[in-house]
């Protein structure tokens, strides 16, 4: 496993050093999590418009009085997707309106559209799933008891007011 800020790339690396990053917005992996090595490498095209799309879905959950919006890259730990949108409604119909938003959003930017959305029969946790990104909107109740943030804590945050 590639340290936390390592970019994963298909470029052969040095064994012989360890490789350290400082973990910054700009140290973020720039390529799929999937690719072979780990290397350092400068940010990619495709990495810039992920995170774009990331930013459009913050901001869009925000528009929507979406609380304590946070979004952070999982990629390197999970393997399954690379970035994580957790935000929270006061109620079912503040969380419906937040799902709503986000999706509308992305897709209004010319963005993708998600694969499934889970969630929308209880409102209390709503799972959006674009691949690469999973947006979840809480109710206030249901992301205090699941409190994804302490079970990631560790992994790096991007800067939502940049």
């Amino acid at each position: 496993m590639a340290p936390r800020g390592v970019v994963l790339s298909d470029q052969p690396t040095d064994d012989s050093q360890d490789q350290q990053a400082e973990i910054t917005p700009a140290s973020f992996p720039t390529q799929p999590t999937h690719a072979a090595r780990a290397t350092l490498a400068g940010p990619a095209a495709e990495d810039a418009e992920l995170i774009s799309w990331v930013r459009v879905a913050s901001a869009a959950a925000e528009d929507k009085l979406g609380q304590r919006t946070d979004a952070f890259y999982v990629g390197e730990i999970l393997g399954i997707t690379d970035w994580f949108v957790v935000t929270s409604g006061r109620n079912n119909r503040q969380v419906r309106a937040i799902v709503d938003g986000v999706e509308e959003a992305l897709a209004k930017a010319g963005g993708p559209k998600p694969n499934r959305i889970e969630g929308k029969d209880t409102l209390s946790w709503v799972l959006m799933d674009y691949g690469f990104l999973v947006v979840h909107v809480f109710t206030d109740e249901a992301r205090d008891h699941y409190d994804l943030e302490r079970l990631w804590r560790d992994v790096p945050r991007l800067d939502l007011i940049a």
